[in-house]
């Protein structure tokens, strides 16, 4: 034991006076278990990691056990000797009497997951020292905002690390889909996912989905904040769930006027100026109570990261229970590490893709459109105008594209108030098309024949 500990405190550096979290009969117990029984092995050698090891002989016969069942099969006390006697480790783990004491710990493997998750809860506990050791030195170092975001991405990156990975069997994968299908069944609702208030754009997406992550791209000022912010606004007052909404470019005092005017009927510009009268500022004490009601979240921190998008989303989330759509404004807004563009914006993506598959919810990603756009007549987006259209296509279940040819002077004539929602990726659904109306009033998406009545 002294010398693991004395091990320990020399690989890393920081002196510890007390004895670091460990379980070296845990260990012994694990790998003891692996030379017993062969099937124990596939329990834990996809989970455990020779550095969660704390004695490190210990990880080096976790390492000849798994070599050894991966290609030769089969695993016992003689062949781990062999094994290690062959990469001359044989001696830094005591020799055959060494292996021998480790394959005698036990008499029986049914404990290994217990003893595997010990392991790993130590394991943790040790690179948490570790990282508040680095955290401290650079907390006097670097500038605090660039400690603080290095010190969320390492705490998500170290919880990751060590979480369970897990595989399912058919029997507890259809329970899932039973489960899922009966409250189908139950709730007979037209669209699986949130209803976003465009019933043609429900139907080509089935609703919003959750664990789904769909990216709306538009030129500049055609719309695609007002188009998400009207869906956070439909899925809020419904009562279908709660709304995370990631402001990027606008903060949240800007998208509480735009609300205010909405629901009041009011000019915005007007309102900012503050030119209303008795009864527009009437309208707009009524509004007020009303948005007040909404269940929205306003995150509108700048320069947003994946960690600190997920370190937020922990707190958002411990906080507010039934969030179920999560909307980011807008995804080229986002920061990272990387100073050149294309690996950070593919990193960030992969990132997203992540969080999309970790938290129950639906992700509607905004996105900017390249220059091309403008170099053609119509101003008809392309999946291919998407910036970094690689990893979009790569990574989004749905892809929505607005047009609205009417914005242009010399197609106003032709097109007037017509709206586009071209879906030219879907997960569920073959490409099409939901068409929709401005109501340039209101500044507003409508459902088609809207403006008629």
């Amino acid at each position: 034991m002294a010398t693991a500990t004395r091990n320990f405190k020399a690989s890393n550096g920081y002196g510890l006076e007390r004895m670091p979290p460990q379980d070296v009969g845990a260990e012994q117990a694990v790998l003891g278990a692996m030379m017993i029984n062969n099937r124990a092995i596939s329990e834990v050698m996809d989970w455990l990691t020779p550095s969660d090891f704390y004695y490190a002989p210990h990880g080096q016969v976790f390492t000849a056990i798994c070599e050894l069942f991966r290609y030769e099969g089969a695993v016992d006390e003689l062949l781990v000797n062999d094994y290690l006697r062959g990469i001359d480790k044989l001696d830094e783990v005591g020799g055959v009497s060494g292996v021998a004491k480790i394959y005698s710990s036990v008499a029986t493997a049914v404990n290994i997951k217990h003893h595997a998750r010990i392991i790993k809860k130590h394991a943790l506990a040790r690179s948490l020292l570790v990282f508040a050791s680095k955290l401290t030195e650079r907390a006097y170092q670097d500038e605090p905002l660039d400690t603080s975001a290095w010190a969320l991405g390492q705490c998500l990156d170290l919880t990751q690390e060590h979480e369970a990975r897990r595989a399912y069997g058919m029997p507890e994968i259809m329970s899932a889909v039973d489960a899922k299908l009966k409250e189908a069944m139950r709730t007979r609702r037209r669209w699986a996912g949130l209803d976003t208030g465009f019933g043609a754009l429900n139907d080509l997406l089935n609703g919003l989905c959750v664990h789904e992550m769909t990216i709306c791209g538009a030129s500049p000022k055609v719309g695609k904040t007002r188009l998400a912010m009207q869906i956070a606004r439909c899925i809020a007052i419904s009562g279908q769930g709660k709304v995370l909404i990631y402001s990027l470019e606008m903060n949240r005092v800007q998208l509480g006027e735009y609300w205010g005017c909405v629901v009041a009927g009011l000019d915005l510009t007007r309102f900012r100026r503050g030119w209303l009268d008795d009864s527009e500022y009437e309208r707009y004490r009524e509004a007020r109570a009303e948005i007040d009601q909404w269940p929205i979240i306003v995150d509108d921190q700048a320069g947003l990261t994946i960690p600190e998008l997920y370190a937020s989303s922990e707190r958002h989330f411990a906080r507010h229970s039934d969030i179920k759509l999560v909307i980011i404004d807008y995804l080229q807004l986002m920061t990272g590490p990387e100073r050149d563009e294309t690996p950070k914006f593919d990193n960030i993506c992969r990132g997203l893709k992540d969080y999309k598959k970790r938290y129950p919810v639906h992700l509607w990603t905004l996105s900017q459109l390249s220059r091309e756009v403008s170099t053609r007549n119509d101003r008809r987006p392309q999946t291919s105008d998407l910036r970094n259209t690689g990893m979009i296509e790569a990574n989004a279940d749905n892809i929505v594209l607005i047009y609205r040819p009417g914005l242009y002077d010399h197609l106003v004539k032709k097109e007037g108030n017509r709206v586009e929602l071209m879906c030219p990726i879907l997960r569920n659904n073959a490409p099409g098309t939901a068409h929709l109306e401005w109501n340039s009033t209101t500044a507003q998406f409508v459902n088609p024949g809207a403006l008629l009545g």
